[in-house]
């Protein structure tokens, strides 16, 4: 039996090879959607190498992950450098249609494997809950932004907007449905995976703040492609994002220890963020020092008083908060 240390190693060894062969395509113009496939491939290699004799072990489901994961990864590569074909551009187009067949197969796995390797729902109620707060902050959020002179949002507009209710009616959840394989391509590794283990072996609040730093580094090729000029300060302004919003998955996923809920909120942040705010926001290139430091302390200040309170709720406090790891879960050590 791998220990969890063993694991922890284990998974960003294979965060880091798969990051780096993910960047290749990203840094040479392509899309950054295989690149946030490989938090989920890490962790489910992790699962199909150390518990390989689990008979719990969801494979059909994990299986199908990698396939379609590194096939789309493959097809990057190729485009890279042969680029005459444009692979990566046909991957694209099929990648939603794949998430049918993946949904079936998560549907096809029994509740005792769903459960055993965190992929059971629950506290429904509760998750809807924490959703339509997250969206309302999120708007809470351009609002402030707007402002201060940070983007061009305007709430009337929006509340007004039929194309937006639209986007929101419609669009929303039609996107969800045919995203499982981008979606859960982060969250599974990050707060079903990552998460327990750092809490378990720094603290509640000390492992979800490393998290967040993690997280936002990881970004790093993301960042240079999109501004190989003032990469290091959109690195900063994407670390302070993700130590904030990682505190508020962080509390919601430990409040109803279901991981559809941090899935759904990443995914509600991506589309939301860029529908409303016109993608204007965190990349545009800044003018001068004093505009970046002025951006980055509005962002901190801004991000932690929307979300980072949420380090100091009880669940965060309590010794036997934390959520189970993988090991933990699997074997019902809880």
């Amino acid at each position: 039996m791998f220990t969890e240390n063993k694991q922890l190693r284990l998974f960003l060894l294979l965060l880091l090879v798969g990051s780096a062969l993910a960047a290749v395509p990203l840094l040479n113009g392509g899309s950054a959607a295989d690149y946030m496939l490989t938090p989920a491939i890490a962790a489910i290699l992790v699962a199909l190498l150390t518990r390989r004799h689990d008979e719990r072990l969801p494979r059909l489901f994990f299986v199908a992950y990698l396939l379609i994961g590194g096939v789309y990864l493959l097809l990057a590569l190729l485009n890279v450098f042969l680029p005459f074909a444009d692979f990566y551009k046909d991957a694209e187009a099929i990648l939603p249609l794949l998430s049918l067949p993946l949904w079936f197969l998560l549907w096809f796995e029994s509740a005792e494997r769903r459960r055993a390797y965190g992929l059971q729902g629950g506290c429904w109620r509760q998750c809807a809950l924490i959703a339509g707060l997250y969206v309302a902050l999120l708007l809470l959020r351009e609002v402030v932004f707007a402002c201060l002179g940070e983007n061009e949002f305007s709430l009337p507009a929006f509340l007004v907007d039929g194309a937006a209710w639209s986007f929101l009616l419609l669009q929303l959840p039609l996107g969800f449905f045919f995203s499982l394989v981008n979606i859960l391509g982060e969250e599974y590794g990050w707060r079903y995976f990552l998460q327990p283990l750092l809490q378990k072996k720094y603290g509640l609040r000390r492992g979800v703040l490393l998290l967040g730093v993690i997280w936002g580094v990881w970004h790093l090729p993301v960042k240079i492609m999109n501004s190989p000029q003032q990469w290091h300060f959109l690195l900063l302004m994407q670390i302070i994002t993700c130590i904030s919003l990682g505190i508020f998955y962080a509390w919601a996923y430990l409040k109803t220890d279901n991981i559809w809920l941090p899935v759904i909120l990443h995914y509600l942040n991506n589309s939301i963020v860029g529908f409303v705010s016109g993608n204007q926001a965190a990349d545009e290139a800044l003018a001068t020092v004093s505009e970046m430091l002025l951006s980055g302390l509005l962002l901190l200040a801004v991000d932690l008083a929307l979300f980072g309170w949420a380090i100091f709720s009880p669940c965060f406090r309590a010794d036997n908060g934390r959520l189970p790891t993988m090991n933990e879960r699997a074997e019902k050590k809880y």
